[in-house]
């Protein structure tokens, strides 16, 4: 019995098996929430039929349990390639442990089709030994992902010889696959000195930066003013952060628990199983529930995620779309977005249009606008570009950093504050124009040379989901 797609998830796997036609290696594109898994049990189950091999692979041992649950669930028979099994090769579908299909590669039959979990981190040394390796045998490569584009701004352009975009997060909202949401702009956290390492911020400074009382206690009372009693998943800097955080919420009388990579397997199961069933309100992480965790998968029932609370700050537009992305399923009522990070008015609402390459993030800059959100002092409300949406107050053109009231969050209004910041750019036509902007913004130099080249070489809009 075949598995069931919507007709945007059918139309995403027929695209995908066009450009399979012409590439020997694809990488899908779709949002969050868009089924992603399911689609590919649809592709395994459909190989499979056929007579071929096929490997589906994924960085974290939570995954693969997840991925399994979701194939035994659509009744795909499977074997596994982890650590500490045998490869039983009478299953025509496996779901493998990325680590320990490296190690095998030599040991274990070219699948006829590779399938990747998260394929922005294929360019990673594993993913790429792996990914060649199979390439070299005449294997086909899938890649999906929510965020193709990689920390270090390198390209995928190396893996994938073809990019297929499904719909956009707003197109899935407007249509009922995933949920509206309310954003609420942050407690500005100073990070004067935090340095970029290996492309976001390096994680020890941000710690001691992110790691105080007053953030802390803020997010607790923010949390019980503005979501209180809803199931929210919070992202911290790092370990000792997360614990911090939820020692913290606890403190408040807010039932609250921390699992990351060294929780033990059981003692971490019981927690999500109770964070699901309502016991924990508020789970903490540090980057464990990120790429590819689903609720409901790792219970085995529907369970939506209906708060994300943000304490994490990231330089990574990927990283900061999959832990929205964690809150944006389908449920009756709007998601919250707690951000005390600064991180929307870094990289924009989780619903704003981009356009995804595998050319890599000096391609990419020049067509994705940076955000620009702004705090009235009139009105307190947030949003972009000169003028207050709800009050009409005109902000000093050299005024152009988040300035918030201390310790309180205020709702964005994201509808005004992107047609404001999209016709602010627009406007500047001139290379002169993009310079003034770009300087009264705090752009780095270049950001203008780079938009207006941009322009003048752009051969065609970017596609767009078709019946948009």
């Amino acid at each position: 019995m075949g598995i069931r797609l919507y007709d945007h998830q059918s139309q995403f796997v027929a695209e995908l098996r066009r450009a399979m036609l012409e590439a020997d290696s694809v990488l899908g594109q779709a949002a969050t929430g868009f089924g992603k898994t399911c689609v590919a049990a649809h592709i395994a189950q459909s190989a499979a039929a056929k007579g071929r091999r096929v490997f589906f692979t994924v960085h974290r041992s939570n995954l693969l349990d997840q991925t399994a649950q979701t194939f035994r669930e659509f009744g795909i028979p499977h074997g596994f390639i982890v650590a500490g099994t045998r490869y039983e090769d009478h299953h025509q579908v496996a779901v493998a442990s990325i680590a320990t299909l490296a190690r095998r590669l030599e040991r274990i039959p070219a699948p006829d089709l590779l399938i990747i979990d998260e394929a922005h981190l294929a360019a990673a040394a594993t993913w790429a030994k792996v990914v060649s390796y199979y390439r070299e045998r005449g294997s086909r490569i899938l890649g999906l992902s929510a965020t193709p584009s990689r920390l270090d701004g390198r390209p995928l352009s190396d893996l994938f010889g073809a990019l297929v975009c499904g719909p956009s997060t707003r197109w899935l909202m407007d249509n009922g696959f995933l949920s509206e949401y309310r954003a609420f702009a942050p407690s500005q956290i100073d990070l004067t000195g935090v340095k970029i390492k290996m492309g976001d911020f390096d994680t020890k400074a941000l710690e001691a930066a992110a790691n105080k009382p007053s953030l802390i206690g803020d997010a607790a009372r923010h949390y019980a003013r503005l979501a209180d009693g809803t199931r929210a998943l919070c992202f911290c800097v790092s370990i000792r952060h997360g614990r911090d955080v939820a020692d913290h919420f606890t403190a408040a009388g807010i039932p609250a628990a921390h699992i990351d990579g060294t929780t033990p397997r059981g003692e971490r199961e019981r927690i999500i199983r109770d964070f699901a069933d309502g016991g924990i309100k508020v789970l903490c992480n540090a980057e464990l529930i990120t790429a590819g965790f689903d609720l409901s998968a790792q219970v085995g029932r529907e369970v939506p995620v209906e708060t994300i609370i943000s304490l994490r700050p990231t330089a990574s537009l990927a990283l900061h779309l999959q832990m929205l992305g964690r809150g944006l399923r389908r449920k009756p009522s709007p998601a919250v977005l707690l951000d005390h990070a600064g991180n929307l008015a870094r990289h924009g609402f989780p619903d704003d249009e981009r356009e995804w390459t595998l050319e890599g993030r000096q391609a990419k800059q020049a067509a994705q606008p940076k955000p620009l959100v702004r705090h009235c002092p009139h009105c307190h409300a947030l949003h972009r570009g000169a003028v207050c949406p709800e009050c009409g107050y005109q902000h000093p053109a050299q005024a152009r950093r988040i300035e918030q009231a201390e310790g309180e969050l205020t709702e964005i209004r994201r509808t005004e504050a992107r047609l404001i910041a999209r016709r602010e750019q627009g406007q500047a036509q001139t290379l002169a124009d993009l310079r003034l902007l770009a300087a009264r913004r705090g752009y780095k130099p270049g950001w203008a040379e780079r938009v207006f080249h941009a322009r003048q070489g752009r051969a065609s809009a970017p596609r767009t989901w078709r019946g948009i």
